[in-house]
């Protein structure tokens, strides 16, 4: 029965690949065993397909397992063999017969028995039978016995061929008596059971190393086992996250491409409702020049002299004629093409940033060239001069008519009416060449807007394709270093458990020979052969060297981070572009509105003084050792203290004081200074520290307030305590402009003859509160707020 049971739990135990017992037993992700080089062999044979599985299951892994060695199984399998080992010496016959591997008795002849002591004195060993005179003659009893030892040869001198007693210390050496006193005579020498002694005790310390780095190194082993697991989860996530910002991408560029649709389509519906305007404005101008012409006909056949002429004023007026804007042939869809390329371009160095500007190719687009519709008069006078024409209106027959009335059909005035009939044909004819010339001219603008029209929808058809094929690239693009991402962090996770792999199996065979040295070393402390102990420990005793046995560092998710911050990074900067110039395209194309000049951004001093306020200083801020005058626009320092009233806003500590008024809008002021102690020219929030503290107190020391500071041909900016050395020249006279609502605060060196300034310094920042204009002095200083003519905006 036990051998039955033994049998069966050899059978569980077996590797399903090499059909044996488990050797370096490793457990893969879906709980079936092998050995270690028998799956790793398997799957190697695999590995150019990147996918991996169990021999038995059939389970599919991607990415390749990280193999472990399965310790606890290791330790069952061993307990398995060793018991198989006992099993088996415990059924066969008792036996007595040296086997290899075994001492043989050196006094039995013929087959020999095993050996069970070893004689130090005979330098042989012996079986049990041989070995009872040992045991029961008197002769014997002071021999040392040991346990069986082949090399009972190297207890002997290999000079004096005498046994080897003694130790020296100060060659290392295992000695015999003549060695003693002959060579070694002198030397620190001593008994070697003595020195077996100390080593011993010096074998348990190393041993207790041992045992040390052996639980030193699986705890490494076990941390290393973590951090592959960590570096899988940590590569799947990464994974996760950039099909995730990828798809982000993807949707992204769909979405801009259905809004640079729905922007070339209404361009398209604007320029085409401005065409057919033009269209229905020219067919109603064809139907009233057919209608006069109608009329011109039936003039024309009036025999009636007098009904002629009296009808003529009627119908002979000069048409009111629209002069016909220019008609562009390009549509301008040419240059969105254009500008999606250039986006496609942008974009794609941005994988490796946006939108190119398509609003202001996109407003480009010009169908008509909108002209003044020119007034009657305007039109009519075109008329006029045109080639031939003789001015004859409907005043001269207002006058002609009634005087014809006092005259017969014989009276001599006839000739001048007939006379004047020819002029008047000869007019008409004038006239209805004219407006045949405008019909002709109508009907070939009306031809040729119509194909402007076909051309117009053709044209924006095709950038319609275009920007679809581009979007469509791009999509590819993406998608193409979506998959270079991915391979970058496979690449990347693959080396990384490579790496720990070999770290693993070097550990592995480390813990392995550390383990076996400690075996030897438990069987060497056990020994009672002095001589052979002192000759086998020199070298067990030598301690490993640290540098030997690699460090463990684990970092798993470090490149893996920086991977997927950089794709966040990429993803943030494309919609960061797109955003940016879609709003761009939107505003361009939105209906132009009205320009508020005030909110342009004022470029000369001229501009700048359109802005400028009347700045005047407060003394219930002004320090006790400041002086103002001339209506509180001129402040300087005074040597004593001055008895100010005590208020609440006064400033202590330094020479310094605030304007009266606060800045909530746009503002310049300009400032002129004196002295060699330098002055400070600044901004503050009302609440600035004013009573408790010193370097808090001053301008620019504290985050509520800025300041330009002046003194001894140097020019530096300060906020917060943090200065920043400006390298411009500077100048007596300093102009100061504040946005308050755009969060600009800018200091110019100004020069009145010139009517110039430039600029010394300028911040972008984001103001909470209002500003009031600041000063500080140096001692001997002086500071006057200048009085300049505001320029009506």
């Amino acid at each position: 029965m036990a051998q039955a049971g033994v049998s069966l739990e050899h059978d569980q135990f077996n590797c399903s690949i090499c059909l044996d017992v488990l050797k370096d037993p490793v457990t893969v992700p879906c709980g079936h065993n092998y050995c270690k080089a028998c799956i790793k062999g398997y799957w190697d044979q695999d590995d150019y397909l990147g996918v991996y599985g169990c021999p038995q299951c059939r389970q599919s892994f991607t990415p390749r397992p990280v193999l472990g060695r399965n310790t606890m199984l290791a330790d069952v399998v061993d307990k398995l063999k060793n018991t198989t080992i006992h099993s088996a010496s415990a059924t066969k016959s008792e036996s007595t017969e040296a086997e290899p591997g075994d001492v043989p008795c050196d006094a039995c002849t013929g087959n020999r028995n095993r050996a069970v002591k070893s004689c130090l004195v005979c330098l042989a060993s012996y079986c049990e039978d041989h070995l009872k005179p040992h045991y029961e003659s008197t002769a014997f009893q002071k021999h040392r016995l040991t346990a069986p030892t082949s090399n009972l040869q190297d207890s002997l001198c290999p000079r004096h061929d005498r046994l080897l007693e003694f130790f020296c210390r100060t060659e290392q050496r295992c000695i015999c008596y003549l060695c003693l006193t002959d060579e070694h005579k002198g030397h620190d020498t001593v008994l070697a059971s003595a020195e077996s002694s100390e080593k011993k005790d010096a074998l348990a310390d190393t041993q207790r190393k041992s045992r040390q780095k052996i639980e030193e190194r699986e705890k490494e082993l076990e941390e290393l086992r973590r951090a592959t697991q960590s570096v899988t989860l940590s590569a799947q996530v990464a994974l996760d996250e950039s099909e995730r910002i990828f798809t982000e991408l993807v949707c992204s560029i769909e979405r801009r491409r259905t809004e640079v649709k729905e922007l070339i389509r209404s361009q398209e519906k604007e320029a085409t409702r401005q065409a057919e305007e033009l269209f229905n404005q020219l067919e109603r101008e064809i139907v009233e020049l057919k209608k006069q012409d109608a009329e011109l006909n039936q003039l024309a056949q009036i025999d009636n002299q007098i009904s002629f002429l009296q009808n003529y004023g009627s119908v002979c007026v000069q048409p009111v004629c629209m002069e016909v804007p220019g008609i562009s042939v390009d549509p301008g869809f040419g240059c969105v093409m254009n500008a999606l390329s250039e986006f496609q371009a942008l974009l794609n160095d941005v994988c490796q940033g946006g939108f190119v500007n398509i609003s202001e190719k996109v407003s480009e687009v010009t169908i008509i060239q909108n002209t003044r519709p020119k007034t009657a008069e305007e039109s009519n006078t075109d008329f006029q001069t045109s080639p031939g024409f003789q001015p004859f209106g409907p005043s001269t027959f207002s006058i002609a008519v009634p005087m014809f009335g006092n005259f017969t059909m014989s009276s001599p005035i006839v000739f001048l009416i007939k006379a004047l009939m020819m002029s008047l044909i000869i007019t008409q004819r004038q006239l209805e060449e004219a407006l045949r010339r405008w019909k002709h001219k109508s009907r070939e603008k009306v031809k040729e807007l119509r194909s402007i029209m076909k051309y117009l929808k053709r044209s924006a058809q095709a950038v319609e394709e275009d920007s679809e094929k581009i979007c469509t690239k791009l999509l590819r693009s993406i998608e193409r270093r979506q998959g270079e991402v991915k391979e970058l962090l496979r690449a990347e996770e693959r080396v990384a458990l490579t790496q720990a792999e070999n770290l693993i199996e070097l550990l592995d065979q480390q813990t392995e020979d550390t383990s076996r040295k400690e075996a030897v070393l438990e069987l060497l402390s056990n020994s009672d052969d002095h001589i052979h102990f002192l000759l086998k420990c020199k070298s067990l005793l030598v301690p490993s060297d640290p540098d030997e046995l690699p460090d463990v560092d684990v970092h798993p998710y470090f490149s893996l981070l920086i991977l997927r911050r950089a794709i966040t990074e990429l993803r943030e900067r494309v919609n960061d572009v797109c955003d940016r110039e879609l709003v761009r395209i939107s505003d361009l194309i939105s209906p132009v509105k009205s320009v508020d000049l005030t909110q342009i951004e004022p470029k000369t001093r001229a501009d700048f003084l359109h802005f400028c306020c009347d700045v005047t200083l407060d003394p219930n801020t002004a320090n006790s050792y400041l002086y103002l005058s001339e209506g509180n626009r001129k402040v300087s320092t005074c040597y004593d203290s001055k008895k100010h009233p005590e208020h609440p806003d006064r400033l202590g500590g330094w020479a310094q004081v605030l304007a009266r008024d606060a800045v909530s809008t746009r503002c310049y002021w300009e400032v002129e200074w004196s002295g060699n102690r330098g002055i400070g020219i600044g901004v503050s929030y009302k609440g600035i520290n004013r009573h408790t503290g010193n370097a808090d107190r001053k301008l620019d020391c504290n985050s509520k307030s800025w300041s330009l500071n002046l003194y001894d041909g140097h020019c530096t900016f300060q906020h917060n305590k943090t200065k920043l050395e400006i390298p411009s020249p500077i100048s007596a006279r300093i102009g100061v402009y504040v946005d308050h609502q755009a969060g600009i605060l800018a200091f110019y060196c100004i020069s009145p003859r010139r009517d110039t300034m430039n600029l010394l310094h300028r911040i972008h920042t984001t103001f909470s509160q209002p500003l009031y204009p600041g000063f500080w002095l140096g001692l001997g200083s002086t500071l006057k707020l200048c009085s300049i003519l505001k320029f009506p905006a």
